[in-house]
């Protein structure tokens, strides 16, 4: 009976998250086109002249095309660690800075189309990458030992990144992408970036405390639990696409990802504080993770810490309703601009 009580606990503690549901599924098979475009990756940099045809439906498909003559888009792989993960460079002939882009949990490139856009439109290049398990890159998908992996894919990439794009180098990161730079930037010493923005940054997901009791030993034969797509978005377009369109989103969610995040948690609660500036943006109906905890733990953590709130905005800050995204758009440029 009680290991009865502990799973139902994971279970609304993974609802709470990401939105874990009831039937069982399997993960979305890849179409086609997918497959294609996977069977034509390159390492980042090695492709010659033209895109092929499956990689150039790939860009189209989720807005990751560039539209415009004088951006050059640089596409392809690049190690890190164990994983073989892919990322886009957005190289405009003339820009006044290069931005950092990191997608949140399940999500990948794709869901960062809206703010690449706007920051080439701004004067910035831009460079963003799909996390481990995530998208076009390798890995158990929605899964990972350890967020240092996170934090270690985005030193990869940066390297990769800086040869090719000149500095001054900011970083935008939402929900899990920015815990990835949360962990960077607790434990390295000489960060490259100089204007950080945190997007309904993950430290505590909701329900935290029934997840702590949930994670039992006596349950951890069960290796994933269901996703049910949540509304974390004003914007029914959005939601329709993650849900019925994109391919690439996971379908479980795995219980050793929680695992991770709880010891995470753990590690940067004894990390030393950082003085480095950051911009915080909080949407005020974001139910996906535990908001008040994560700015007070960050304002205490980071002695410069700023904090935005935006009225309405659920999750998903980079895909919310025109005008909402517009606001969290207008924030992230104007903090990037200071």
């Amino acid at each position: 009976m009680r290991s009865l009580k502990l799973l139902v606990v994971v279970l609304v503690m993974c609802y709470a998250l990401t939105g874990c549901g009831k039937k069982e599924d399997e993960y979305r098979v890849m179409d086609e086109a997918i497959i294609k475009v996977k069977e034509a990756l390159k390492p980042l940099g090695d492709f010659s002249g033209d895109y092929p045809d499956e990689v150039t439906d790939y860009f189209k498909f989720y807005g990751l095309d560039a539209d415009t003559n004088n951006v050059e888009h640089i596409f392809g792989t690049f190690k890190s660690g164990e994983f073989t993960l892919i990322g886009h460079i957005y190289k405009p002939a003339e820009y006044k800075a290069t931005v950092f882009l990191l997608h949140g949990y399940f999500d990948h490139c794709g869901q960062l189309n809206f703010l690449i856009k706007y920051l080439l439109e701004s004067g910035y290049a831009v460079a963003a990458f799909d996390l481990p398990g995530h998208g076009l890159s390798s890995g158990q998908r929605g899964s990972i030992d350890d967020f240092a992996q996170y934090s270690r894919a985005l030193t990869d990439f940066a390297d990769k990144v800086k040869p090719q794009l000149k500095p001054p180098y900011h970083f935008v990161g939402h929900s899990t992408g920015a815990a990835a730079v949360i962990d960077y930037l607790l434990t390295n010493k000489n960060p490259i970036f100089d204007r950080i923005v945190l997007a309904a940054p993950l430290v505590h997901c909701a329900a935290w405390e029934q997840s702590k009791i949930g994670y039992n030993e006596k349950i951890q034969f069960i290796k994933s639990v269901p996703r049910v797509f949540r509304k974390n978005s004003s914007s029914s377009d959005f939601l329709d696409f993650i849900k019925n369109k994109d391919t690439l989103q996971t379908r479980t969610i795995p219980l050793k990802w929680v695992r991770a995040l709880h010891k995470w948690n753990e590690k940067i609660a004894d990390s030393p504080l950082c003085n480095k500036p950051v911009k915080i943006i909080q949407g005020s109906k974001d139910t996906t993770i535990d908001w008040r905890f994560n700015i007070k733990f960050l304002q205490a953590k980071f002695s410069n810490a700023e904090v935005s709130q935006i009225k309405n905005a659920n999750h998903e800050l980079f895909n919310e309703s025109d005008d909402i995204r517009n606001e969290v758009f207008l924030g992230i440029s104007d903090y990037l601009a200071f």
